[in-house]
């Protein structure tokens, strides 16, 4: 999963409900509204918590990786707050019916701006062509693991990017997380040839241990 634990690969389209969610079983899929990025919102804080789990705290990501709780929580909140609805609507949770987070999902298109934690750092962000949706994040929490969260945030990442009108999706997933880049191509993803962008985004790790940090990964809707 994009480098992160919990991805599951993608199966039958789940039924569509207003509202811009999914249900099916006791998960529900919805993209976020304007009180969801306030700075004391409980999801949003759900979130942070999800994305220090997932990218750091041991897991096969950057070494040099080194935010702190706060640090993650105020970048979703500035990045999502100053964002327009456009990226609010390509970003989704997935909830329990008590309304816990247990995994989500953000994507990329070629007029959103890009990955919201990477607002420092734009000349590392993967801004995709028109046509091409870029998943941009995407995670599962320890607890809701092998129970479907995954293949719902994949199918809700596809059919977004249909509704968009893009042909193709891609990703980028850590190159030590091998687990995550079998899932991937289950799912119908090819490994393109390695960006030099990718060598410099973890400069650490490429130089000492002579191994691209990240891959590139792509399919057709």
């Amino acid at each position: 999963e994009s480098g992160i634990p919990g991805m599951a690969a993608v199966s039958p389209v789940v039924a569509q409900t207003m509202g811009g969610e999914d249900r099916g079983s006791d998960v529900t899929v919805r993209t976020l509204t304007r009180g969801d990025t306030e700075l004391d919102s409980t999801l949003l804080q759900q979130i942070a918590a999800l994305h220090k789990d997932a990218f750091s705290d041991g897991k096969p990501t950057c070494c040099c990786l080194t935010q702190s709780m706060k640090e993650i929580h105020t970048t979703f909140q500035k990045g999502l707050s100053e964002s327009p609805d456009s990226k609010l609507e390509a970003f989704a949770c997935a909830v329990d019916a008590s309304g816990n987070l247990l995994g989500y999902a953000m994507l990329g298109f070629h007029d959103t701006p890009g990955d919201v934690t990477m607002r420092d750092f734009k000349w590392l962000q993967q801004i995709p062509h028109q046509g091409t949706c870029h998943l941009e994040q995407i995670a599962v929490s320890a607890k809701a693991r092998g129970k479907g969260v995954g293949k719902k945030l994949l199918i809700w990442a596809d059919t977004k990017a249909r509704e968009r009108g893009c042909k193709h999706m891609s990703l980028e997933v850590i190159s030590r997380n091998t687990n995550a880049k079998a899932i991937y191509e289950k799912g119908g993803y090819v490994t393109q040839n390695t960006c030099l962008r990718h060598f410099y985004m973890c400069p650490l790790l490429c130089c000492l241990v002579r191994v691209p940090y990240l891959y590139t990964m792509v399919k057709q809707l």
